[in-house]
């Protein structure tokens, strides 16, 4: 093996070892002799010799300690470095050569619990993230030998659960997750809770990519199957991202930022899904920070504008409400799909901006509208966690003179979930304004919830709408909608229908409220008010 190699292998593994002259001085220590005994490897090791006296301050004669460390025989010798706390340590002894001596640290038996503790998760009682970083540093030194692949692993609505239930119950959850991983796991591989609700594999037998995602989809199908706790029936999902270690790897930084890439492929894809890092997932982040860049910009230079989409009651032929809806046309990437900057906005804490800033300028140009018509907002997700949120909302409307009654914020089901989004909500709909739930009832959380909630309207999402052409099963799904609003006593509003065909299947007992029927495509302001001239003229 070339030396090179060895060198960094034996540097990098997860033995403490140092290396000593004939004078028994410190003169190369692995990292994790480093972490042990907290001396920084890459400064010390340039920085010349280390004295053992500036090491330890033992339990026997410092005198005597370097006189054992120079003995031409091998031993193990017992000390407590004030540097580590008390932490017990043996001392293993060794002649290389005539003038090198190679010092090996363990936890000594009676004090080793406290060696465990330092590499075990507190709660989980897994391995930790000290563990994956230093196992990851050695597999990518010897990848010419260790085939090693990982995966992330991040559970999916695990913060609904703390929010709703408690984290007692969320610790308790997690606890039960790592059981249902360990028994899909080899003896060979590693777990790893690396913090949160975000785990680690490790697997350092040669895998296929198909093995893996097949292993992966077994994973997500077993977090997924209903945990019961405290006589809660609680749903969870997992997001999986998959890296595998060739020789292109470094260090594992790099291996890990390759997995959360996937990772965060799979979590974008709607959750419960299971990504392999490719190429092309290093060109989506690397648009993905273009995007950021010129969100930072966009509303400085302007980009933003708000086109409008007039709905109507099939029964009145009367428009009944506005959408607001928010488009990105930047300098340099021209329009820019909602779905790809939004998420990127959430993250970077630029979506408070850009969702006030659509407040306004939409009160701003439709308030002479608002007497027959709703101006609706539909948020994507977040936005009501913002500070202030109720407060800087009702500024506004003091400040357009627009009547709280005149607007709906359309709000995701999930954010119902949080304590801070109902909190946000009921004090919304105390002001007055419609309060309305996007998405289908995916659980049984969210009915509890719905019948303490001031929802003013369910919409049925989109997908539906369009399924509803192809598959019958996607009618009864809205019929199932439909039924559970009536008997919560909510109406629930078809949207976004667009066809005759479509209108025609949903008109008779499927969904009677059918408020969403989009007669236009998106329009400008000037464009929204000839549309209002023209439409009332039709009525008359």
């Amino acid at each position: 093996m070339d030396s090179t190699i060895l060198e960094n292998a034996v540097k990098k593994s997860q033995l403490a070892i140092a290396f000593l002259n004939a004078k028994g001085t410190i003169t190369w220590v692995s990292e994790h002799f480093s972490t042990l005994t907290k001396i920084n490897a890459e400064e010390d090791n340039n920085a010349g010799d280390i004295d053992i006296a500036d090491l330890f301050f033992v339990d026997i004669n410092c005198q005597e300690f370097k006189t054992a460390i120079t003995a031409q025989h091998s031993q193990t010798i017992f000390c407590e470095p004030t540097r580590l706390n008390g932490l017990g340590l043996s001392i293993h002894l060794g002649e290389l050569t005539a003038e090198h001596r190679i010092m090996v640290l363990s936890a000594h038996h009676d004090n080793a619990k406290k060696l465990i503790e330092l590499e075990t998760d507190a709660l989980t009682g897994l391995l930790n993230r000290s563990v994956f970083e230093d196992f990851l540093n050695t597999a990518i030194t010897l990848n010419v030998q260790l085939d090693c692949s990982i995966m992330l692993v991040d559970l999916d609505r695990f913060k609904q659960v703390n929010d709703t239930l408690g984290h007692p119950v969320g610790d308790k959850l997690l606890k039960l997750v790592a059981k249902r991983f360990r028994k899909l796991l080899g003896s060979d591989d590693r777990l790893i809770r690396i913090g949160g609700d975000e785990f680690a594999l490790i697997f350092s037998n040669k895998m296929t990519k198909d093995t893996l995602v097949s292993l992966a989809e077994r994973i997500i199908t077993s977090v997924s199957k209903t945990f019961i706790l405290q006589m809660h029936q609680i749903n969870i999902g997992a997001s999986i991202g998959i890296a595998m270690v060739d020789d292109s790897y470094s260090n594992y930084k790099e291996l890990y930022r390759h997995a959360d890439l996937a990772l965060y492929a799979s979590k974008s894809n709607g959750g419960s899904k299971v990504s392999l890092f490719t190429t092309d997932l290093e060109v989506s982040a690397q648009y993905r920070r273009v995007i950021e860049n010129g969100l930072r910009r966009g509303l400085v230079k302007k980009e933003f504008r708000v086109v409008y989409q007039p709905k109507i009651n099939v029964t009145s032929n009367k428009v009944v409400s506005i959408d607001a809806i928010v488009e990105w046309h930047s300098d340099e990437l021209g329009k820019v799909d909602t779905r790809d900057f939004y998420p990127v906005a959430k993250d970077i804490g630029e979506i408070n901006k850009i969702t006030f800033w659509v407040f306004e300028q939409a009160f701003k140009e439709t308030k002479t509208l608002l007497n027959t018509a709703i101006l609706s907002f539909n948020l994507l997700g977040g936005e009501l966690l913002a500070t202030n949120f109720v407060a800087c909302f009702n500024e506004l409307l003091l400040k357009y003179k627009i009547k709280p009654t005149h607007v709906e914020l359309i709000i995701p089901e999930q954010e119902f979930l949080d304590v801070r989004g109902r909190e946000v909500a009921n004090a919304l709909s105390l002001l007055g304004i419609l309060i309305s739930i996007s998405d289908s009832i995916t659980g049984y959380e969210s009915l509890r919830f719905l019948k303490r909630l001031p929802i003013s309207r369910m919409w049925v999402h989109r997908e539906f709408i369009y399924a509803s052409d192809k598959s019958s099963d996607s009618l009864e799904m809205i019929r199932t909608i439909a039924n559970i609003g009536e008997m919560l006593g909510i109406p629930v509003v078809a949207q976004d229908v667009k066809t005759a065909d479509e209108l025609s299947k949903l008109k008779d007992d499927v969904c009677p409220n059918i408020e969403g029927f989009s007669p236009s495509p998106l329009l400008n302001v000037k464009q929204l008010r000839n549309f209002f001239t023209s439409h009332i003229k039709l009525l008359k």
